[in-house]
């Protein structure tokens, strides 16, 4: 089974994607923020993490320099999913190997296919 961490500061928004990920079977890791995210997937190696951009204590975007810079960590692949719809926000994500940037709302049919798009990319 494939686990996925979610590292997003809305308790409301990691419940609704925590509920929608064990509907299909995922097993479900939580973080409240980039550093409490970032010790959990040194810790569980997980096969994906979703990812917000806007967090206090530690930017989405920090989080990910630092997961491209971890050996452990840089070839899990990270779907972003953010209010920040700004393109140069949305250029400086991407550069930094994200396998997606989704937009909040996120419908469940858009987010399963993408994380299965991105767990068969990784399997390759």
């Amino acid at each position: 089974m494939a686990s996925i961490l979610i590292i997003e500061d809305s308790l409301l928004m990691r419940e609704t994607l925590r509920q929608m990920l064990e509907l299909d079977g995922y097993e479900v890791l939580e973080a409240e923020d980039g550093p409490t995210g970032i010790a959990l997937a040194r810790e569980t190696k997980p096969s994906l993490i979703i990812l917000d951009i806007m967090m206090p204590y530690m930017s989405g975007t920090q989080v990910l320099k630092y997961l491209r810079g971890d050996p452990l960590l840089k070839n899990t692949p990270v779907l972003v999913l953010s209010a920040v719809n700004q393109p140069d926000q949305v250029l400086n994500v991407l550069e930094l190997k994200v396998h997606d940037y989704l937009l909040k709302p996120v419908d469940h049919n858009t987010l399963r296919q993408r994380i299965e798009s991105a767990l068969k990319s990784t399997a390759v």
